[in-house]
């Protein structure tokens, strides 16, 4: 299950048009004074995510009581393991919590309570806002290619930041602007 996950969220990257980098536009950055510092934090919801988990919740039910009914114990038993961790595994990424501070970004499962992405102030190199689009990224969820990687929960607005180390993370957001201007004075400190 784990190198399904894995599979999930590296092949469909390898597969997807091959843009280096979000075309992404630079923003402004927030005024803040010499004492004064920020925090930003959004629950970002991925309803496709939540479809697609009760999906495979109801899909367990009815295989396990199919399976039990015909007396076959041990493949209910594995169906019900191998849905079920789909099925959490799918829900966490329903509800996450992206903050932005002088700490730098953080995305947390709402769900799982587990961090998905940290990337420290002191390693972004730049900030900026794109539209983000599942078919340039590999599709929905979680996705990793080469030098990059997004989060990508709805089609739309997103932010994009850059690293000191020329990688590339990028989340879907409705107000990508507001964490950019933030992350962006922060970094020029």
């Amino acid at each position: 299950m784990l190198l399904g996950g894995l599979a999930y969220a590296v092949v469909p990257g390898a597969l997807a048009p091959r843009s280096r980098s979000a075309s992404s536009t630079r923003v402004e950055r927030m005024a803040l004074g010499d004492s004064e510092s920020g925090a930003w934090s959004h629950t970002v919801t991925g309803r496709v995510f939540a479809v697609v988990g009760v999906v495979l919740v109801l899909a367990a039910a009815v295989a396990v009581s199919t399976l039990l009914a015909e007396g076959s114990t041990g493949p209910a038993i594995a169906m019900a393991v191998v849905l079920g961790a789909s099925a959490i595994l799918v829900l966490g990424f329903t509800r996450l919590r992206v903050t932005a501070d002088r700490r730098g970004l953080r995305v947390v499962s709402r769900v799982l309570g587990i961090p998905l992405r940290r990337i420290p102030l002191e390693t972004i190199a730049s900030v900026g806002t794109a539209d983000l689009r599942p078919a340039e990224w590999g599709g929905w969820g979680y996705r990793m290619m080469p030098g990059r990687s997004a989060l990508i929960l709805n089609a739309g607005p997103g932010l994009v930041v850059r690293t000191t180390r020329e990688r590339e993370f990028a989340i879907s957001l409705r107000d990508p602007e507001t964490p950019a201007a933030l992350l962006e004075a922060l970094r020029t400190r």
